[in-house]
């Protein structure tokens, strides 16, 4: 469930965000998932899903906004 700074931060762009909170908008705990924590879970995600298709095609797919 998204908290109240994550409603305000989300669907805004970088330039909207300087606005808001300065430059250091990524510094500041706003609410936001940390970068690394949410890169390494990706990047755990793909390793599995690689072992798992060895030697298979994987097709990946980013919606539409």
């Amino acid at each position: 469930m998204m908290n109240v700074l994550e409603r305000l931060i989300e669907g805004t762009t970088e330039e909207e965000r300087i606005t808001r909170w300065g430059a250091n908008w990524r510094e500041q705990n706003l609410g936001m998932e940390d970068f690394k924590v949410v890169a390494k879970r990706g990047l755990t995600f793909l390793e599995k899903l690689i072992k798992e298709y060895v030697d298979k095609r994987i097709l990946v797919g980013m919606p539409i906004i």
